[in-house]
């Protein structure tokens, strides 16, 4: 008899054990940050960065840079460090201010596209213009991410003759943006 409520209560040890594993796998599964190939614990957010390209963490005004590999363009995808919006502040007004700058900060800035739109449920704009630097005339994306009170943004610039080449594994990886 002794042996037999031992047996169950392994048993039932076994079962509730299982029971657990798969909960704990299927919060991980919902929460997403599981799928994503960078995660940043500093700043608590992570993303899945165009294959193949290389990283590079060493920056004080940017958190990660994702270049391409050498030889088939010059292209970056950065996440700038977050910036916390002072009372009556907001994102619009913000993303209006820089807009308004950006003409006199870039030499022949002209803006292609600004548009609000939703990363992963937070506030978010973008903002698509071309500039020129030297010889060369780049395009950029801009698009800062609103959480709460904290706004990330992710700047995709290139040379414009290859802006169409990367623009759809770039906005896949701009879509994966995850505040963890």
């Amino acid at each position: 008899m002794k042996k037999k409520k031992q047996h169950l209560i392994i048993e039932i040890t076994l079962v509730l054990s299982i029971i657990f594993l798969i909960g704990c796998t299927e919060n991980t599964e919902k929460n997403g940050s599981n799928n994503l190939q960078y995660l940043n614990e500093e700043y608590s957010f992570g993303l899945n960065p165009p294959e193949g390209w290389f990283v590079d963490e060493n920056s004080s005004l940017i958190i990660v840079n994702f270049y391409i590999p050498a030889g088939k363009s010059v292209a970056s995808l950065s996440v700038m460090k977050p910036v916390t919006l002072k009372n009556g502040e907001t994102l619009k007004n913000l993303t209006e201010q820089a807009l308004e700058e950006y003409p006199t900060l870039m030499e022949n800035f002209t803006l292609i596209s600004s548009n609000e739109r939703t990363i992963n449920g937070m506030n978010a704009y973008e903002i698509v213009y071309n500039f020129s630097q030297g010889n060369y005339t780049f395009v950029r994306k801009e698009v800062p991410i609103q959480k709460n009170d904290k706004i990330f943004t992710i700047l995709y610039s290139i040379i414009q003759s290859s802006y169409n080449t990367f623009e759809d594994v770039v906005d896949h990886s701009i879509d994966s943006f995850t505040i963890t």
